[in-house]
């Protein structure tokens, strides 16, 4: 595997892995970004694009029987009916997957970076196949299982490290009187950065390190890398789903219920009533999880 090249005092070498990590961050981070602008890739709770999933949302209720008075001679009051359930609310979940054209030969020439590759000599990258395995297999890899830039967690407060921006509510969980449980869909948009990197790039007809600052609004990242990255949603590489198993687990969330009932009796002439009403501490009905691909 050919890796982009840099400029350095003794000629041409390859990226060291401190620099690869650097350009695969950034690329992280433009993805990222894409996200936030609910752009392709992009989980949210609603209608359209492709479902990954559902949840929803119950409590128990309180239940009243009544009987009027009948001058019988007998009790009058009428059985205890039990606590009800009712659905609160239904969350949908669902996934932008459109991905976008390869780069153009043009767009690669003059945007991509340069790689050795035997006979060829020095050239710009030039097929999706290099640039997966080069760049964005490890910048997946790192998504999956490294600093989550540009992925999704689901929790009830935000989660540590890095920076992360909460993107709503992803599902509320009620009771009667046991409180409420909001979970919120957070999105990692960065991490700690890192060093100068400067990949070698093709600039008219010569060859040069990249100029100005290299980062995520890089020409590169978001003309070649972005892409790339992005079409891998046809793939399944980011793709996202709700379930109870899967692969990468990012946060689970419950529906509870109140499961115990209070009764009572009382009289309202000439009504007679019973009621059940819900109490104690709420009981998992289920649970789901935001699983990444």
């Amino acid at each position: 595997m050919a890796r982009p090249l840099k400029i350095v005092s003794d000629g041409l070498r390859e990226l060291s892995d401190a620099d690869l990590d650097a350009i695969c961050y950034y690329t992280r981070v433009a993805y990222a970004n894409q996200l936030n602008a609910n752009g392709n890739g992009y989980v949210y709770v609603g209608g359209g694009n492709t479902s990954i999933g559902s949840m929803s949302d119950t409590s128990s209720t309180r239940q009243t029987n009544s009987q009027t008075r009948n001058y019988s001679g007998g009790t009058d009051y009428p059985a205890y009916p039990g606590i009800g359930v009712e659905t609160d609310a239904s969350y949908s979940y669902r996934q932008l997957r459109g991905t976008p054209g390869f780069p153009s030969a043009a767009t690669l020439n003059a945007n991509g970076y340069m790689i050795v590759e035997g006979t060829d000599g020095v050239r710009v990258v030039n097929t999706e196949a290099q640039i997966f395995a080069e760049v964005i297999a490890q910048t997946i890899a790192d998504m999956r299982t490294g600093d989550e830039v540009g992925t999704y967690r689901v929790a009830t407060t935000t989660p540590a490290g890095g920076t992360w921006t909460n993107k709503g509510t992803w599902f509320a969980d009620t009771t009667y009187s046991a409180g409420t449980t909001t979970y919120k869909l957070y999105l990692k948009r960065s991490d700690t950065a890192p060093g100068v990197v400067r990949p070698l790039v093709l600039s008219g007809s010569e060859v040069s390190e990249t100029t100005g600052t290299f980062n995520e609004n890089h020409a590169m990242i978001q003309n070649i890398l972005l892409p790339a990255l992005t079409r891998r949603l046809g793939s399944g590489d980011l793709n996202y789903t709700v379930a109870t198993t899967g692969s990468i687990s990012r946060g689970a969330f419950s529906n509870t219920r109140q499961t115990s009932a209070s009764n009572t009796r009382f009289f309202t002439n000439p009504v007679y009533y019973s009621r059940s009403t819900p109490t104690g501490g709420s009981v998992v009905q289920e649970t789901k999880r935001l699983y990444l691909a």
